[in-house]
């Protein structure tokens, strides 16, 4: 059995649980125009193409999974030239998209240690070059962010040429994958950071299975209590990494969630656990000793 455009597109809207309106806001595309899409209008291929980044921007294989199966049912050929470069340029904004986060994630860390250094009561003997030091990491760190947004435009209206590929398209697209891959080449021979390593594995993350990312946010600033209040210190990045992956810390981090093979652990088996930990680093100490 064939399926029409309409049938497939609202098929595949359902199955991200994605309402009309919301694919309107991330398209553009007006909410009765897209009903009539539905309904059976053959589409443009431009609005294959703004329909697609609605529905799966952060997916690239999906994207291009889905491009071949939308521009089929709708009619129009898609040559196998035309579907590689659409690939690679997709995977490549993928990518550039993760590492715009990544830095744009350790501008927001140097800018907190850097209020630290700009604070009113910062002792003047401490030497102002490590001021100075975080200022240099900001700079190029935001310098390489501009970079990357710049490209990342660049090739999102790229892609969206792809529809009416020739080969005068083909090698302007082909020349911005290159010049993204000098400036990663680049950034990773020229830019070395204390504790801001680049991502490798963002190059291959597609080769592999698809891996979930969680975020756990980590205290930067400790409250130290003194005769006359409390005094703000900042933690440095390894301090507070060691600190998070601290046994005691890291099964406290989410006691609603904490579990032994799928049995919910109440605070009680938290404590025995900690104790057990306590009694075995003990005996293992006296081993040694012996």
């Amino acid at each position: 059995m064939d399926f029409s455009f309409g049938e497939v597109l609202r098929n595949y809207r359902e199955t991200k649980n994605m309402s009309l309106s919301e694919l309107h806001r991330k398209t553009g595309v007006s909410q009765p125009y897209l009903s009539q899409l539905e309904s059976g209008k053959k589409p443009s291929k431009k609005i294959i193409f703004k329909i697609l980044w609605g529905l799966c921007e952060d997916e690239p294989k999906e994207f291009i999974g889905m491009y071949g199966i939308l521009m089929d049912v709708a009619g129009y050929e898609v040559k196998p030239e035309q579907k590689e470069i659409l690939e690679k340029a997709m995977i490549e904004y993928s990518t550039l998209s993760r590492e715009i986060d990544y830095i744009e994630a350790q501008i927001a860390l140097f800018q907190n240690e850097l209020k630290w250094w700009e604070r009113e009561n910062l002792d003047p003997r401490i030497d102002t070059a490590g001021k100075n030091k975080v200022i240099d990491k900001l700079e190029k760190l935001v310098s390489e962010s501009a970079i990357r947004k710049e490209k990342l435009q660049t090739l999102k209206i790229q892609i969206d040429q792809c529809s009416k590929l020739d080969r005068k398209l083909e090698k302007e697209l082909e020349k911005t994958l290159v010049e993204i891959s000098k400036i990663r080449e680049n950034y990773k021979n020229n830019f070395k950071i204390e504790g801001f390593t680049y991502k490798n594995d963002l190059e291959n993350e597609f080769a592999h299975k698809e891996k979930h990312v969680f975020n756990f946010e980590i205290p930067a600033y400790r409250d130290t209590s003194i005769e006359h209040g409390t005094f703000s210190s900042y933690i440095p990045p390894d301090e507070a990494l060691e600190y998070f992956f601290n046994v005691e810390n890291l099964l406290k981090l989410n006691p609603t969630m904490l579990n032994f093979k799928g049995i919910k652990l109440t605070e009680s088996d938290v404590q025995n656990i900690l104790k057990k930990i306590e009694e075995m680093k003990e005996e293992f100490t006296n081993f040694n000793k012996e």
